[in-house]
């Protein structure tokens, strides 16, 4: 979730960027992950990022975002406003497109994957929002040394390749 927001001084109408400047995001439970960026070269103009996995499913969500001063003299009024997204899913698919021989020897393994939206158009990881994880049948392996990467997300959306060294499998002999 993308939220764009300026703060800047009435009087002047002048943004204020400053290291002073803090804000939170309320959902009307609980402060929210959420992180902010001051948008390069255009003072007072900031952009809000909520990733939208920690509430768990699809639906509106509500928000209050606070920004506050807490520079050590009272310069600027504290501001607040409410806003709304609504987190929509896509119906998709998942192929498997090329598979790697099972071995009983130690060879590395490659697979490649298409995800797609029903109608067979590619949908790229360009945003970060795509999440691939693999898993083998009575097999315990460390996700953090396969390497999983979407092949080219301009020309290629969504084809993506995962690398197995097979011996993260904690034997030889054949992997399903």
């Amino acid at each position: 979730i993308t939220i764009s927001i300026f703060y800047g001084d009435i009087d002047s109408g002048e943004g204020i960027a400053s290291q002073y400047v803090t804000h939170r995001v309320w959902n009307g439970t609980v402060n929210v992950l959420s992180y902010l960026y001051n948008v390069t070269g255009q003072p007072g103009y900031y952009t809000i990022i909520v990733p939208a996995q920690q509430f768990g499913g699809l639906g509106l969500q509500n928000f209050t975002v606070f920004f506050n001063w807490t520079g050590p003299v009272s310069t600027y009024q504290d501001s607040y406003l409410n806003t709304a997204a609504n987190i929509v899913g896509e119906d998709s698919q998942l192929t498997l497109l090329i598979t790697a021989e099972p071995t009983p020897y130690l060879e590395n393994m490659t697979y490649t994957l298409f995800y797609a939206a029903v109608n067979g158009t590619g949908i790229s990881n360009i945003t970060s929002n795509v999440y691939v994880s693999i898993e083998f049948v009575g097999e315990t392996i460390d996700l953090s040394q396969v390497t999983i990467w979407e092949i080219n997300q301009i020309t290629d959306p969504g084809n993506t390749e995962c690398y197995v060294v097979q011996v993260l499998c904690g034997r030889w002999g054949l992997v399903i």
